[in-house]
């Protein structure tokens, strides 16, 4: 959870005494992050699971209903289960779902790929044991990971003891295929894993023993690149499955290990690890799949959770939405002169515009209590602050130092902070629902503490907003209920000062009652107190 400002660059200026001595902290900020919580489906039975896949409305999960017997369960998006279909496999070793919610699953220990509707219906069935055109070797994957499905409905086979890809339609009619056994680029060796979207298809193999890579290639067959083994160490387990978010980022779904990277690694289209998906999962996860919110569902052993990808960019998670990094380029006191001339630029690749302010603070300090208000920009560089200012470019602000600040000697921390069109404060939410005592709410994944809405006090003041005023270090309320209370001070917000501050956001406190409903449910949710909040 983080407040509006995100500060990229510090510098420090000795103002008023000729002398100056400029630091800088830098701090890069994700594009999003995860939940830490996962959110415990309630399943009908304590069977292992293996292997999942979503469609537009629901979930569906491979059951090892016996040894040599896999069924499949349907849920509802919330979480709810619908039905087990009435069909079985010898094995499932891969489960797409297109998005009318026909299900296409690879058995490859039979050698057979079948097409069923929704509710359980076979559509169709492709293959037999062999290395022929349409036949399948059956040396299976050992985790839901052989069969991959792209935006255009194409299905691609991860033949992994033939050591090539087939491709078909979703009618089940032969498209192309590709591939052939060896260690060079282009070739499989132990293949185990396929994904595709927007013309990619990717496959993870490993040719050099305990050392994999992951190879992508275009939908027909050409390779594009290759990362890992053998000049990367990369590591992954075998029974991985690699599967694409709906912004096109490829994630592994269950237990791999990238050296120096947690398990469930996230990458960009260039194969580049960006980060992970968190685990607060027990035990190991046997497959994932994200829904079209960009949420990621997962089984581990008889369970099955749903990870949220929270977007501190924005409540879609189809829509990148990069982060405004402010960054102080150079701060210089004029010799002889109270005038400070402060240069910044604001980098954010995908706004027209943004709105900044500025702020300091005094002595090493960073709370309200040493916050010093820049209000007194001359030489028209205040048309450098507020709403319409054009990011990626560097700007000044001079700023009279001595009209604001009656201190003869100091230390002063300059600080840029921008906000694009998100709100205050990121905010991310679990859906909790109703029980029979508590109606459904939205409760914050964590509590809002003192450091989250120091934030959004910071923005407020740097803003000059006429309905609080900084007094010797005290947030006061000017004007209606809250006027003359103290709202904040030093780090902390008064119960009026929340009270404030929640209305500006948009939430509430949370009742007694919730609170229990939230901390009863299985969410992981560790940390919920008085001070969770509830979208209004």
């Amino acid at each position: 959870m983080k407040g509006i400002h995100h500060i990229r660059t510090l510098f420090v200026a000795i103002v008023l005494a000729g002398a100056q001595n400029p630091g800088v902290a830098d701090t890069a900020m994700p594009q999003d992050t995860w939940a830490y919580y996962g959110k415990k489906l309630a399943v009908p039975d304590a069977i292992q699971k293996k292997g999942v896949a979503t469609s537009n409305d629901s979930i569906y999960v491979g059951v090892t209903a016996s040894l040599l017997t896999v069924s499949i369960q349907k849920y509802t998006h919330e979480g709810t289960f619908v039905s087990t279909l009435p069909i079985t496999f010898s094995d499932v070793t891969g489960m797409m779902c297109d998005a009318a919610g026909n299900l296409y699953v690879f058995d490859g220990a039979a050698a057979s790929l079948k097409a069923y509707s929704a509710d359980g219906n076979l559509l169709w069935t492709k293959g037999s044991a062999g290395s022929a055109q349409e036949q399948f070797s059956t040396v299976a994957t050992a985790g839901n990971s052989s069969l991959a499905l792209d935006e255009n409905n194409k299905l691609y086979v991860l033949d992994r003891g033939n050591s090539r890809i087939q491709v078909f339609d979703h009618l089940g009619n032969f498209q192309t295929m590709w591939g052939s056994e060896g260690t060079n680029a282009g070739q499989f060796l132990n293949a185990f894993g396929v994904a595709a979207k927007n013309g990619q298809v990717v496959v993870v193999d490993s040719p050099g023993g305990n050392r994999q890579r992951i190879q992508m290639f275009t939908d027909s067959g050409a390779l594009v690149r290759s990362h890992g083994w053998p000049n990367d160490l990369f590591l992954i387990l075998s029974s991985e499955r690699f599967t694409f978010s709906p912004d096109g980022l490829l994630a592994t779904s269950s237990n791999s290990r990238h050296i120096g990277i947690p398990a469930g690694s996230l990458y960009d289209q260039s194969l580049s690890i960006i980060g992970s998906i968190p685990q607060p999962l027990p035990g190991n996860r046997f497959g994932g799949a994200f829904l079209p919110s960009g949420d990621f569902c997962a089984v581990t052993g008889a369970d099955i959770w749903i990870i949220e990808r929270r977007h501190s960019s924005t409540d879609n998670p189809t829509v990148k939405n990069i982060l405004p990094q402010p960054e102080v380029i150079k701060s210089t006191q004029r010799p002889a002169s109270t005038l400070v001339d402060i240069d910044y630029k604001v980098v954010d690749p995908d706004s027209a515009t943004v709105d900044v302010a500025a702020l300091a603070f005094v002595n090493g300090g960073n709370t309200l209590d040493a916050l010093l208000k820049i209000s007194t920009l001359v030489e028209n560089t205040a048309a450098n602050v507020g709403p319409g200012q054009t990011p990626n470019q560097i700007k000044r602000l001079t700023w009279n130092a001595a009209a604001d600040w009656t201190t003869v000697f100091g230390e002063v921390q300059f600080e840029i902070l921008a906000k694009d069109q998100r709100n205050l404060l990121g905010i991310h939410s679990i859906s909790v629902p109703a029980n029979g005592t508590t109606a459904s709410f939205q409760a914050s994944e964590r509590p809002v503490e003192d450091t989250d809405l120091l934030s959004v006090w910071y923005w407020l003041i740097a803003k000059g907003d006429s309905e609080v005023a900084l007094v010797n270090g005290t947030v006061q309320g000017v004007g209606g209920a809250y006027s003359g209370q103290a709202l904040a001070n030093g780090i902390t917000t008064t119960p009026q000062g929340r009270a404030y501050l929640y209305g500006k956001l948009g939430v509430r406190a949370i009742t007694s009652q919730e609170l229990t409903s939230l901390q009863s449910g299985n969410y992981g949710v560790s940390s919920s107190s008085t001070n969770t909040v509830v979208r209004q």
